[in-house]
Formats: structure tokens, C-alpha cells, sequence
């Protein structure tokens, strides 16, 4: 049976999914960040909906969101991305997601990621297992030519990026994918759609849900093989096989 915890995430994930695709397809304007980085009022009712979710369950926790940044102190907080791929949104690709975390003194205890086009909701509470719209989920069991994929690809400039991207093309000259967005990494690594990813400068929103892969069967580590936490800022996810083969050409 659900926690209260993992009860509120599943729901705040849906909910949220819902407020995204009310404006998907719908010519949303960009509110730009950064040059290279912007949101769409998609991204902000999906927040404010997720938000107000959790806060109706769980008023006492810390809220840490992508558009509205850090709310309240507590050793519970939710991390929450409420539509990760917004480039992908952008453009009518129907590869993207909102993303619920609950961590608790850096662990992340649940976590639910909705992907609204698919309908298909991925959840995972620590120790019970992943799931997929209610079915027990894998990491894949493939042993060779593995699917990956690269997360950070904007940060392409960067020579620490570029160097790990050029040995991963390299590694992986036919079976490497850009797909723009972490909740979709995360979620087709726990379901066994692909077997791993690098994932380089991510912020806590975007890494938290990764407790699916672990509860998956998979592994997740920072690039040196640490164990992670929503703060690293750089990850490697994936079965054993791939991750080993991954850590290799990320290690710092």
C-alpha cells in the first residue's frame, strides 16, 4: 500500500501533467531565463498546481521548485520540476515530463515523474520497488549494444562537457541519444527502454527522481562513483554493465 508521501506524489505529478497539457500545441511564448534556457507559462501553472497539492498533504515540508525556487525549512522538502523538457514542449516533441521528489536529509525517499502525451505515470518509493501506471518495472536486461544517452548537451562549449561527450560518441557510435530531457533518461532507464546515461550539469530537479532507477534494479552514482544525492550536479545512471562502462569515460 502507498505512503500518505508517495500518495501526494503520484497525485501532484498527474495534476501537474494535466496543467501542462492544457497549453501543449497551443503556441506558448518563451519566457527566457538565459540565453539559452526559458520557460513557458506552462511551466508556471504546472508549479503553482504541483505546489498546491503538496502543501494541501504536507503544509509543515520545504518546497525546492525549478521556477519559484526554495520554500520553507524542514529536513522533508519536494523537489519539483514541473515540466522537464521544455525545449521538447516547445517545439510539439512529446518527449517531457513533470517530476515529483520527496527527500529527507539527502535521500530521496519518493518520487513520481509523468509523462502526459504517453499517459504513463513511473513511481518509486524506497525499498518497494519502480512501477510504470502500477506494473513492477526493470532496468534492462541487455548485455550487449546497449542504448544511452547524454544529458547536458547545452553545456557543449564547455571543454569538461565536450571532452565526455566526444568519448561517449565514441563508445557508443550508433547507439547514443540526445533526448532532451531528464525525466525522460530517468523514466526509460527504470522501464528498460534504454540502458544508461551520463548526465552532466543537472540541477536537483532535475536528478531527484532518479531513486526509480535504483528501486529498477539499476545504479546511480556522481561521475567519480560516489554515491548521489539531488546536489551532485553530475550523474551516471544505468544497468551494472553500462554503468561501469560509463563511469570510465565521466570519471573527473
Amino acid at each position: 500500500m502507498d505512503s500518505r508521501e508517495m500518495k501526494t506524489a503520484k497525485a501532484a505529478a498527474l495534476e501537474g501533467g494535466r496543467a501542462v497539457m492544457k497549453h501543449y500545441k497551443r503556441g506558448v511564448a518563451p519566457h527566457y531565463k538565459s540565453s539559452w534556457d526559458f520557460a513557458t507559462q506552462a511551466d508556471f501553472d504546472a508549479e503553482k498546481t504541483i505546489i498546491a497539492r503538496i502543501k494541501k498533504s504536507f503544509p509543515e515540508h520545504a518546497i525546492l521548485a525549478e521556477e519559484s525556487g526554495g520554500q520553507g525549512s524542514s529536513p522533508s522538502r519536494w523537489i519539483i520540476d514541473p515540466l522537464d523538457g521544455t525545449h521538447n514542449f516547445f517545439f510539439d516533441v512529446p518527449l517531457f515530463g513533470t517530476m515529483v521528489a520527496l527527500e529527507e536529509n539527502g535521500t530521496v525517499k519518493a518520487a513520481a515523474i509523468y509523462m502526459p502525451v504517453q499517459k504513463e505515470l513511473y513511481t518509486a518509493e524506497n525499498g518497494k520497488g519502480a512501477f510504470l501506471n502500477g506494473r513492477k518495472i526493470r532496468v534492462s536486461s541487455r548485455t550487449s549494444s546497449p542504448l544511452v544517452s547524454f544529458g547536458g548537451f547545452w553545456g557543449i562549449k564547455t571543454p569538461f562537457v565536450r571532452e565526455r561527450f566526444e568519448k561517449m560518441a565514441k563508445k557508443y557510435p550508433r547507439d547514443m541519444r540526445l533526448l532532451g530531457s531528464a525525466a525522460v533518461q530517468i523514466a526509460w532507464i527504470a522501464s528498460g527502454k534504454i540502458d544508461g546515461a551520463l548526465m552532466l550539469n543537472e540541477k536537483p530537479w532535475d536528478i531527484a527522481p532518479a531513486l526509480l532507477i535504483e528501486e529498477a534494479g539499476g545504479i546511480v552514482t556522481g561521475i567519480n562513483g560516489e554515491a548521489w544525492t539531488p546536489y551532485l550536479g553530475h550523474y551516471v545512471a544505468g544497468t551494472k554493465a553500462v554503468h561501469d562502462d560509463i563511469i570510465k569515460i565521466a570519471r573527473d
